[in-house]
């Protein structure tokens, strides 16, 4: 009886490592697939009825889009881009804070402590994706908040805030901003942007008002 005990024990024993073993060997999400699974949720969402009538207004450009959305093919993404760099600046722009001859206006810059400058550049990256769609529209804007998604994760290997853009063939692009914090955690945020010629239009931009911003796209 004892033997049987011990032998079931050892083996029970040697279960656990191997099971173990083999979650520690699990190879972590790259930030690609983390946005496709951010891109897949929000698909989703547009395409549940239940959820769009608890959640947003009856509002037929919002309903057009959402079919639009509900009926895209994002599985996989045609091109993958990543937006990195200084947003201070480019987040001044944005807000109008920038002349058509593209000097700097704010002097309240040097009151600034560093960590309310790494606040600001946090809040200008997020910011992004809504300031292009406020400028195409509201029920652009509408939608594409609705739609929204975040998610949390641990990602010590990303060293700095960073946008990736998503291009599909048949589908709107979206932006997926990954803001990191300490011990290596990251939210990302997804958000649709509802201009197709998104990455075309944003690198003609980053040429006139880019200062410290590099767009470069992702090895799939």
């Amino acid at each position: 009886m004892k033997k049987t005990i011990l032998t079931a024990t050892i083996l029970l024993t040697i279960l656990c490592l191997a099971c173990g073993a083999k979650a520690k060997s699990k190879k972590p999400k790259t930030l690609i697939e983390h946005g496709l699974s951010l891109i897949s949720l929000m698909k989703e969402k547009a395409g549940n009825q239940s959820f769009l009538n608890l959640m947003s207004p009856r509002n037929d450009g919002i309903a057009e889009k959402m079919k639009e959305i509900a009926s895209g093919n994002v599985s996989k993404s045609s091109a993958v881009y990543c937006l990195s760099g200084d947003f201070y600046n480019f987040g001044i722009f944005l807000f109008n804070r920038i002349d058509l001859s593209g000097t700097w206006k704010n002097p309240e810059e040097d009151f600034y402590s560093a960590p309310l400058k790494e606040e600001m550049n946090k809040r200008f990256v997020s910011a992004i994706p809504a300031s292009w769609n406020a400028r195409i529209g509201s029920p652009e804007l509408a939608a594409a908040s609705l739609l929204e998604s975040e998610k949390s994760f641990v990602n010590k290997k990303l060293k700095s805030d960073c946008i990736y853009i998503f291009e599909f063939q048949n589908a709107y692009p979206v932006a997926v901003c990954f803001l990191r914090y300490d011990d290596g955690a990251v939210l990302a945020k997804a958000t649709h942007i509802f201009d197709r010629n998104f990455v075309p239009k944003l690198k003609e931009v980053l040429e006139k008002f880019g200062k410290g911003i590099k767009l470069e796209q992702v090895k799939q």
